[in-house]
């Protein structure tokens, strides 16, 4: 499995752009904008093409999913700490029907005692950051099990194949994309480098 998280600020053009990459091939977006209005994100999505939102997560303004048939829903670490009774409430009363579910950890240990069923959890930072100077990576080596652990953080082109043997089922790519001056070209060597090693 590979994800894309969307640039943390909107783009120019930003809609477009993520159009274009999902019509290259990409499968999953997080659409992640941590300071955005509900109405901004809102406008994102109109403008992003109706059979792309169901490979949409959404971060942010999860009430979004009643307008817009998106993919699923990603809690954060904060989302866990504070909500997890509420979260795991409509886990079980059917509130989040046919919605992929995923959440993110910082740590081996906690990943492994959480035993809530997660669609797939995220692992970071694998690699040092190329968005978020002064994260430096942990190379957490994985045994997923019966998890579905997908390694962020520094992940590019170049060491896909490393992600793969440091035992993760998919990666996520962040700033191999949008920290680059063409997008479409750099997601293109990244979806090569995954099939490669992940087929």
């Amino acid at each position: 499995m590979l994800v894309v998280f969307s640039a943390e600020e909107f783009l120019n053009n930003e809609g477009h752009t993520l159009n274009l990459l999902f019509e290259e091939g990409m499968e999953n977006l997080h659409l992640r904008k941590p300071n955005c209005e509900p109405k901004d994100l809102g406008n994102l999505l109109e403008k992003i093409k109706p059979e792309f939102h169901s490979r949409i997560v959404l971060h942010q303004h999860h009430d979004l999913q009643n307008h817009f048939r998106v993919k699923g829903l990603h809690f954060k670490e904060l989302d866990r700490r504070n909500s997890m009774n509420e979260i795991k409430m409509n886990m079980a009363n059917g509130t989040y029907k046919n919605l992929s579910l995923s959440t993110s950890f910082h740590n081996c240990e906690d990943l492994y005692l959480d035993s809530t069923p997660w669609h797939y959890q995220f692992l970071s930072p694998v690699f040092d950051s190329i968005s978020k100077e002064q994260y430096t990576g942990q190379k957490y080596a994985v045994d997923s099990g019966n998890k579905t652990i997908l390694g962020l953080g520094g992940v590019h082109a170049g060491n896909m194949n490393e992600i793969k043997s440091l035992g993760y089922c998919g990666a996520a790519v962040l700033g191999a994309v949008w920290n680059t001056q063409e997008p479409l070209k750099a997601f293109r060597g990244i979806y090569e480098a995954y099939k490669v090693s992940f087929s």
